[in-house]
């Protein structure tokens, strides 16, 4: 990350022209391969394949994938396989490589309730997940099976829905926020061999997501900045450390589109009501111990979408910036830009 967000310059991300564009009636996730070469997108219980070249748009395969929502469509980085949850609490683990059989690799049954918000750990080892059923499961592979997926821990401390979670990047902590007003911090113990809840934060809000090992942002609901916390060593604990203005509407705001970090472009992309947020995290100059690095977080674009149904993805590479929006009923292309 340091030797990208340092920048001086100024960014966005501008609409290009599309030779064709994909028309959706709906949509609760996208996402995109490491080599921005596949697309994958859901609308209600259908998954649709896409080639993207050339800043275009090809759709190679539809299919049912059962009769309830996607709601979260990840892909792994290392292999060339997705993981999607749904409203019915279903996880599916798919491969690229059988899309043309509309066959699936697991399916996975959370029995917790719409499955809301999904991560994928750093290795693609484990799979976090979180259900409007107050639950977080951590979903592990077997060491003599790896396409083979079970549970491990089922983490039962939330009072409300579970609409948004986050590994650390040496996986170690994960942190959630719920409707229950609250934003837990769980911690995993090697002695034990169990996540503990390590801290409680009275908050409420539908997005966070780690930067560092060490810090994390959060958005309270409606409110027009997010909140920094950074782990302090003498406490142990995460505190809230810093605002940052962004634009927020005051519109109602779903849970689809969760907030995304992305470490190749140093930049935080999150959804405020109406609006989709680019917050640049760059270096401060003056740093000279690593573990004591401070960020500045700069908001540097954000775009109006004049409704709240609207969901993206954005390439491993920060290049692109792909958006479906209610209003278009289109995804657009979006490209980085440095001014």
């Amino acid at each position: 990350m340091e030797n990208l967000i340092n920048s001086k310059n100024k960014i966005s991300y501008e609409v290009i022209s599309q030779k064709q564009y994909c028309t959706l009636n709906s949509c609760n996730a996208m996402a995109i391969n490491t080599k921005n070469s596949i697309v994958i997108s859901s609308e209600e219980s259908i998954i649709i394949i896409y080639y993207f070249k050339q800043n275009s748009f090809k759709t190679i395969q539809k299919f049912k994938i059962n009769s309830s929502n996607i709601n979260t469509l990840n892909f792994f980085k290392i292999r060339q396989n997705f993981v999607c949850g749904c409203k019915n609490s279903s996880i599916y683990l798919q491969s690229i490589n059988m899309i043309a059989k509309s066959k699936f690799i697991q399916k996975l049954d959370a029995n917790s309730g719409s499955t809301l918000c999904l991560c994928i750990s750093k290795q693609e080892d484990q799979v976090v997940t979180g259900h409007y059923g107050k639950t977080i499961k951590i979903w592990s592979q077997f060491q003599q099976y790896p396409q083979q997926w079970t549970c491990l821990y089922n983490l039962t401390d939330h009072r409300g829905a579970v609409y948004g979670v986050s590994m650390c990047e040496n996986q170690q902590k994960i942190i959630s926020c719920s409707n229950d007003q609250q934003v837990f911090v769980y911690q995993f113990q090697q002695q034990c061999n169990q996540w503990i809840l390590k801290q409680i934060i009275s908050n409420d809000g539908l997005r966070l997501c780690f930067i560092t090992n060490d810090i994390f942002v959060f958005q309270p609901y409606a409110a027009n900045y997010l909140e920094i916390y950074i782990f302090e060593n003498l406490s142990q604990k995460f505190l809230n450390k810093q605002k940052v203005q962004i634009q927020e509407g005051g519109q109602f705001c779903n849970e689809f589109f969760p907030m995304i970090f992305n470490p190749n472009k140093g930049l935080i992309f999150n959804k405020s009501s109406y609006n989709l947020n680019v917050i640049k995290c760059k270096l401060r100059q003056d740093i000279q111990k690593k573990e004591q690095q401070q960020i500045d977080f700069i908001l540097e674009e954000s775009i109006d979408f004049y409704d709240e149904y609207f969901c993206g993805s954005i390439s491993d590479d920060g290049e692109y910036l792909l958006i479906w929006n209610n209003e278009k009923n289109q995804i657009s292309i979006r490209k980085y830009k440095e001014k």
